[in-house]
C-alpha cells in the first residue's frame, strides 16, 4: 500500500488501521498531518456468543498444553518457539506443545523436533477451520512472529481464557499483554525471555489460574459492541 498511500492518498475518503499504535506510526510517516482521516479499528473481534460463553478454569483443560495457531513460514519464527518448548520440557516433564496451521516451515519443523527427540511432546495437528476445542483446552498461547498488523488468534486465545505469551513486536500484542495480569510480554527474538515467561505460566496452578481469568476479561475490549463503536465515524 505505500504506492497509494504516498501517491495518491488524497484521493482517498480515509485510511483505516487495526492498531493505535498503527495510526500513530503512519500519521508521522504522512508528515505530521495527513491530508485524509486515519482511524483506528480493530481487525479482531471476540463474538457475543463467545463473551458470554462460561469461564473454563484450569483444572479442567490440558494444564500444561502449550498451542500456537497460524501460518508456519520463516516471519513467524515457530523453530524459536520448539527451541524454548525444549527447554521449558525439561522443566515440566509433562509439558506438550501442539502446533496448527500450516506452510512452508513444516518439514523444516518436524525435522527440528526430531532432531530434538520430542516427537512424543510435540503434535503437528495441521489446518483446522475450528480452532474451539483447542482453545478451550489449551494452557498457554505463544505467538513468536516478526511483525503483524494485529495478530487475531492472540485475542482469539484471551478470548478463551488462555494465558497468552508473545514477543513485544508491532503491532498489536503490547495493546493487550500486561505481565502477570493476562500473560507475559517478552523482547523481541529472546528465546529465554520466552522459556522463563512459559514455565513461570506452567509451574503454578494458582498463577495460572489468575492469568486465564485476566486473558478473559482483557478481551472485552474487543467485544462486537465496542468494535462497532469504532466503526460509527465511518458508518454515520
Amino acid at each position: 500500500y505505500v504506492y497509494g498511500l504516498h501517491e495518491f492518498l488524497s484521493a482517498w475518503d480515509g485510511v483505516i488501521t487495526s492498531t493505535e499504535q498503527q495510526k500513530q506510526d503512519l500519521t508521522q510517516w504522512l508528515g505530521g498531518q495527513p491530508s485524509v482521516p486515519i482511524l483506528t479499528i480493530s481487525a479482531a473481534i471476540v463474538s457475543k456468543q463467545q463473551a458470554q460463553h462460561a469461564p473454563i478454569s484450569i483444572s479442567e483443560r490440558h494444564a500444561h498444553e502449550i498451542i500456537y495457531t497460524g501460518r508456519l513460514d520463516a516471519e513467524r519464527r515457530v523453530d524459536q518457539l520448539v527451541t524454548a518448548f525444549d527447554q521449558v520440557h525439561h522443566k515440566i516433564t509433562d509439558a506438550t506443545l501442539v502446533i496448527y496451521g500450516y506452510g512452508g516451515e513444516l518439514d523444516r519443523l518436524k525435522q527440528q523436533v526430531s532432531q530434538l527427540h520430542l516427537e512424543t511432546a510435540v503434535t503437528f495437528a495441521g489446518y483446522q477451520p475450528n480452532l474451539t476445542m483447542a482453545y478451550d483446552q489449551a494452557g498457554a498461547y505463544v505467538y513468536t512472529g516478526e511483525s503483524d498488523a494485529q495478530p487475531l488468534s492472540l485475542i482469539e486465545a484471551l478470548s478463551h481464557g488462555v494465558p497468552a505469551i508473545a514477543y513485544d513486536i508491532n503491532y498489536g500484542p503490547k495493546d493487550v499483554l500486561k505481565d502477570g495480569k493476562n500473560g507475559y510480554l517478552v523482547t523481541d527474538g529472546a528465546v529465554n525471555q520466552l522459556v522463563r515467561a512459559l514455565t513461570r505460566t506452567l509451574e503454578s496452578p494458582q498463577r495460572q489460574q489468575r492469568l486465564s481469568k485476566g486473558a478473559y476479561r482483557s478481551s472485552e475490549q474487543y467485544s462486537d459492541e465496542q468494535v462497532w463503536q469504532q466503526w460509527q465515524p465511518v458508518v454515520q
